[in-house]
């Protein structure tokens, strides 16, 4: 099938707008695209040249070279350019299978996003402006849009400056046309100039990919706003909306039931009991619902899926008793005190079974998580920017949107690290920002403790294992360091609640979080099941018993988007972190 009729067929109900060319002439405007980069050498020069002609245009960044310049991404985006994905290995499409194809696109926007932290308009410009039918399809469906060009400048073919000039003097150019560039070539930066101006002359002027309303958006604000990773995008709340206003959510239900068996499994981490005051000094971002919503959110699950237990899954796979129609398994990660005050309570009343994974260190301490206490010193430090021994300077701002900026590079930049040196760099950043947690916000970020553990055990909440302290695990090098991580928190459970631990989930989650030694040292630990941080439902026909996707619910969830999430996650769900 070609993919003219891919689209016909599959994707134009589902995700219009799932492919461009060209862009609307009715503004009169062109937009320049710049492909590959971002280039130490090249990218700096193309910016100022960009500056100096007022001109804004799109970078579809590699991700693997984003990863390797942070900065460069950061200073793209703060000049009001759009940021956008030129996938993460630069894979032509052609040469390799579609989960492959889609699986170097999500990772690309993870990353930038994490970069900027806040999510991006889905634009991606396929390598080498191939395509794959099957990856097109699936791609429109998570709502990618394919950004073709409709003008080439062929500055990958020109040898000078000059010759690339002259030969774009020879172009018909409209309004309305995406001009591909690229921004790795020096020759391009040189040509530039020669460029815009024979655009303007046509009486044109210049716009980004994602459009007017985007760049109205950069302009009026001096600094690049970023909002909280979590933050759904206007595009996928409407896509939500409209999902469930047209009945899509219950087409879908009916059709996974019959065609393919799913098992839905929910992430939360804290349930508040009513919304967080604007001096809540740890992280907001871990406050997935409060007491209303949340009982809401069970009520719908309640009355359309068949919640199951964590040991209920774990026998079917093992041979038991099949699992009810539309499974859901709902869980929580960390094990912080309101998960006991708040939505044990809830769960109880609506018999809905629930599985809390503890990081046992904290369990029945005093000890603040560490990615809170980071939270508190970045957010309650006097300081504007803070200095580390090795001369490393942090700029926090004095404004709530930077600091959280702040916040989010720091807990990324902490997350890659190994857990002593974690360890030392809270410590430090503690002491420089001289922002210890105060004796009354304590409770506001406390762990369970283990009378309240066995407590749910006895009434019916499952517990599994979130490690022992919390790190990632890829970065545990020592072998006896990792079992302790691994089993002496299941050991520890089993011995509190005199119940045995069948799973583990893998603290942060993401595709950092887990690889092939460390998936196979759970295994040989005994877990049966293993949960990630990334996005998606599970088949069952073909499910990961150690690498299980979950769906994660935030504070700002809608329930529009909550409905819409549990059956069409590929089109709204929060990118995989």
């Amino acid at each position: 099938m070609g993919l003219g009729a891919w689209i016909k067929r599959g994707v134009a109900a589902v995700a219009p707008g799932a492919a461009i060319v060209s862009r609307h002439p009715g503004s009169g405007a062109v937009a320049m695209s710049f492909d590959d980069g971002p280039n130490p050498e090249v990218t700096p020069r193309l910016l100022d040249a960009l500056d100096r002609l007022e001109v804004r245009g799109t970078f579809f960044l590699v991700g693997r070279q984003a990863e390797l310049h942070p900065a460069l991404v950061r200073d793209i985006d703060s000049r009001g350019h759009q940021v956008a994905s030129h996938g993460y290995a630069h894979l032509d499409a052609r040469r390799f299978s579609a989960p492959k194809v889609v699986k170097d696109a999500e990772h690309a926007q993870a990353c930038l996003e994490d970069i900027l932290g806040r999510t991006l308009p889905r634009d991606y410009r396929p390598p080498f402006g191939t395509v794959n039918p099957a990856a097109f399809v699936k791609m429109a469906i998570a709502g990618f849009r394919h950004v073709f060009w409709s003008v080439d400048s062929r500055d990958a073919f020109c040898a000078t400056a000059q010759e690339l000039s002259d030969s774009f003097s020879k172009r018909t150019v409209r309004a309305g046309d995406v001009i591909l560039l690229h921004d790795d070539y020096p020759l391009t930066v040189d040509a530039i100039p020669s460029i815009v101006d024979r655009i303007r002359k046509a009486g044109l002027g210049f716009e980004t990919v994602a459009g007017p309303i985007a760049d109205a958006d950069q302009a009026a604000r001096p600094e690049p706003a970023r909002p909280a990773r979590g933050t759904p995008t206007a595009k996928r709340e409407l896509a939500a909306r409209a999902l469930v206003q047209v009945g899509g959510h219950n087409a879908l239900r009916g059709l996974r039931t019959v065609i393919a068996p799913t098992l839905r499994v929910l992430a939360y981490h804290r349930v508040a009991a009513e919304p967080l005051s604007p001096d809540y000094p740890f992280d907001r971002e871990l406050v997935s619902s409060f007491r209303s919503e949340f009982e809401w959110q069970l009520d719908y699950l309640r009355r359309h899926y068949s919640p199951v237990s964590c040991r209920q899954v774990a026998d079917a796979l093992d041979g038991g008793a099949p699992l009810p129609p539309r499974p859901v398994l709902v869980t929580f990660d960390d094990g912080f005190d309101d998960n006991y005050g708040v939505a044990f309570p809830a769960l109880a009343a609506r018999d809905v079974p629930a599985i809390i994974f503890l990081a046992t260190d904290y369990v029945g301490s005093e000890a603040i998580y560490w990615f809170d206490r980071v939270a508190y010193a970045i957010q309650r430090t006097r300081a504007e920017r803070l200095r580390f021994e090795d001369g490393t300077l942090l700029q926090i701002g004095s404004t709530p949107r930077t600091r959280q900026r702040a916040l989010r590079d720091v807990l990324r930049q902490l997350k890659s690290l190994e857990n002593l040196a974690r360890s030392r760099m809270v410590d430090e950043l503690e002491r420089i920002a001289a922002a210890p947690v105060e004796p009354a916000h304590r409770p506001l970020s406390r762990a369970l403790d283990w009378a309240q553990v066995r407590e749910m055990s006895e009434r019916g909440i499952e517990f599994g294992s979130h490690t022992a302290s919390h790190p990632v695990l890829t970065r545990i090098a020592d072998p006896e360091t990792l079992d302790r991580e691994l089993i002496g928190s299941k050991e520890r459970i089993e011995a509190e609640t005199g119940r045995a631990v069948d799973a583990l989930a893998y603290p942060v989650g993401g595709i950092e979080a887990l690889n092939e030694r460390v998936v196979d040292r759970v295994r040989a630990t005994g877990y049966r099941l293993a949960f990630t941080y990334q996005s998606g439902n599970n088949r069952l026909d073909r499910i990961e018993r150690l690498a299980l996707k979950r769906l994660r619910v935030e504070h700002d969830t809608s329930r529009d988007w909550f409905v819409a999430m549990l059956e069409a996650p590929e089109l709204v769900t929060y990118p995989s972190r």
